[in-house]
């Protein structure tokens, strides 16, 4: 997919999943997936295996719901989600997936298991949090916890980006900033400076001189917004035949026709075609 000068290719960062996956999911650049884990919770962790998964509720009447990427690590469950458009159904969603891992690694063997932390990260954009990094809890008031080995961090990655340039919060933020920098952020990066931000440099250039990928996340682009249109098309239909009973309603109490009009949106003549 060409840019919007029709000059080159479109640079896709890690902020797409598609992207994330193929860069921090690769076995080689474990080193990269841990600098980012550890940004977040801020301890050591030492990974194990990574995976992009599909879970199952169990009722094959379901679509399959699919992570982006489940880490386990010593003592740890990471499950990661990248969330770019952030709509009102992502909070619920996730929690739906974070309770089948935690039931999963919760309910073994003959008794409950709280000793492995079980925690989601959310790589968010276009959330209204003031925080660069918010952490959930199931606790009381008080801040006493319901249990012990869950957690949800939610990283305000606009937010975080924005410290790139802030030389106050950079160091803190960096392999979380950089997740998101243009290629031309990236190429400024002086080589030497960090080896987890070269190797990701190398890591996400390269692939996105890759025709194949291109090819992948242009086709997954115009799916995507093929997917939107269908259903921004199904609102708007289902919207006007709402309109179009309420005039109808409003006809049968004998309202006005301009009253009707005011409250409907809809002109007289489209009006009187309902009765």
């Amino acid at each position: 997919m060409l840019d919007s000068n029709n000059n080159e290719p479109k640079f896709y960062s890690c902020r797409y999943d598609a992207a994330f996956k193929e860069v921090f999911l690769n076995d080689k650049n474990r080193d990269l997936l841990k600098a980012i884990i550890e940004s977040v919770i801020g301890e050591e962790i030492i990974i194990e295996k990574t995976s992009n998964v599909e879970l199952l509720d169990g009722n094959v009447n379901v679509r399959k719901k699919r992570i982006d990427a489940r880490v386990k690590a010593t003592g740890k469950v990471v499950e990661i989600e990248v969330n770019t458009e952030t709509d009102n159904e992502y909070k619920p969603r996730n929690v739906a997936y974070i309770g089948n891992i935690y039931s999963k690694y919760t309910f073994r063997g003959d008794r409950y298991d709280e000793n492995t932390d079980i925690i989601q990260i959310n790589f968010s954009y276009g959330i209204s949090n003031k925080e660069y990094i918010r952490e959930y809890f199931i606790q009381d008031k008080s801040g006493n916890k319901f249990v012990k080995n869950f957690k949800i961090y939610e990283v305000n990655m606009q937010k975080v980006k924005e410290t790139w340039y802030n030389n106050a919060e950079r160091d803190k933020f960096k392999y979380l900033s950089m997740m998101d920098l243009s290629k031309e952020e990236l190429e400024k990066i002086p080589k030497g400076e960090d080896v987890i931000m070269d190797k990701y440099k190398k890591e996400i250039i390269d692939k996105n001189d890759d025709p194949l990928f291109q090819e992948f996340m242009s086709r997954e682009e115009d799916e995507r917004k093929m997917f939107n249109t269908k259903l921004y098309n199904a609102e708007e239909k289902g919207r006007a035949s709402g309109i179009k009973e309420t005039a109808k309603n409003m006809l049968k109490d004998n309202l006005d026709l301009n009253t009707i009009s005011k409250y409907t949106g809809l002109t007289i003549k489209e009006i009187e075609t309902l009765r």
